[in-house]
C-alpha cells in the first residue's frame, strides 16, 4: 500500500467539510505558503502543525504525525 501525503487527505477533508482553501488558511492562523504547500504535499507535518490541524479539525495531532511517519518511510 503507497504512503499518500498529508495534504492528499486535507483536501479530502476540506472536501467534505465543504470548507475552501482560503477558508483552511485562515483557519491555521500560519503563514499562507505554509498552508498552501501543505495542501499540495511540498510540506513535512512537525509537531506544530500537528497540533495546529487539530485544533483546525478536531483530529488528534498524533494522527497527524503518524500519516507523516508513514509518508516518510515509503
Amino acid at each position: 500500500m503507497e504512503a499518500v501525503h498529508i495534504g492528499d487527505h486535507l483536501q479530502e477533508l476540506l472536501e467534505e467539510r465543504g470548507i475552501t482553501e482560503p477558508e483552511f488558511v485562515n483557519k491555521m492562523g500560519i503563514a499562507e505558503n505554509i498552508s498552501k504547500s501543505l495542501l499540495k504535499g511540498k510540506e513535512h507535518v512537525t509537531e506544530e502543525l500537528a497540533k495546529i490541524l487539530e485544533d483546525v479539525f478536531s483530529i488528534p495531532h498524533t494522527f497527524w504525525l503518524g500519516l507523516q511517519k508513514l509518508y516518510d518511510k515509503n
